[in-house]
């Protein structure tokens, strides 16, 4: 084996190529490859901040203190989690807030079924004032729907007990059941002009209950003989 050469010679800039005593020779061998690859080896400094010292405390040059190394967090047992007072409080906000939802969803399906009812109620209301508009009117024919009368019940689907389905739905075997009932009312009566002609003024009114609130819906025209 060989003789170890001076520490000064372990230096990578030292003017030899190869010596094969250990350890510099090795760092050497490895020196010259990187050499011949046109490659040097970089010594890594670890860059220190500027520090001046302050009231006796080492300081940073941006007015900070030097880290002294990572720290253990600490935790104050008293302050963590939830008191009882705020579960109880946090609980009671989210009841109140449960049933105003509640409460909301309940009052706009009643009055989206009222809607709904009002505008079935409209309906019918309205075809009949469209029929008592079509039917033939003449000196030789003269419609029931447009018979004179003070005000009477008036029996628009026919089933004889003077009242009309404004709400129906399907039983279990797929027969209509009346859910919400009415009672139409038809009023025709004269209407005096100069030129003593056959003029009848026709209003439906249709009034019903739903929800134990009472509901009138009324239509009126005016039609006039056709010869």
């Amino acid at each position: 084996m060989g003789s170890y050469p001076h520490p000064l010679e372990c230096s990578p800039w030292f003017p030899y190529a190869l010596m094969p005593s250990p350890p510099c020779g090795l760092f050497l061998q490895m020196d010259a490859i990187l050499r011949g690859m046109n490659m040097t080896v970089a010594s890594v400094q670890l860059v220190q901040p500027k520090t001046k010292v302050v009231g006796g405390h080492a300081r940073l040059a941006n007015g900070g203190i030097p880290s002294r190394g990572f720290r253990k967090a600490r935790f104050n047992s008293a302050k963590a989690g939830f008191s009882l007072v705020e579960v109880i409080v946090s609980l009671g906000l989210l009841t109140m807030t449960l049933v105003a939802a509640v409460q909301a969803m309940l009052v706009t399906n009643r009055l989206a079924a009222t809607n709904r009812i009002s505008t079935a109620a409209r309906a019918i209301v309205q075809r009949n004032v469209d029929t008592a508009l079509s039917l033939r009117f003449d000196s030789t024919i003269t419609p029931a729907i447009l018979a004179l009368t003070a005000g009477t019940a008036y029996d628009d689907d026919g089933g004889g007990d003077n009242s009309v389905n404004i709400l129906t739905e399907k039983d279990a075997n797929g027969n209509p059941l009346a859910v919400v009932k009415g009672t139409l009312s038809r009023k025709v009566t004269a209407v005096a002009n100069t030129m003593s002609a056959d003029v009848r003024r026709i209003e439906f009114r249709l009034s019903y209950t739903f929800q134990n609130r009472p509901y009138v819906v009324s239509m009126s025209t005016v039609r006039t003989i056709d010869d």
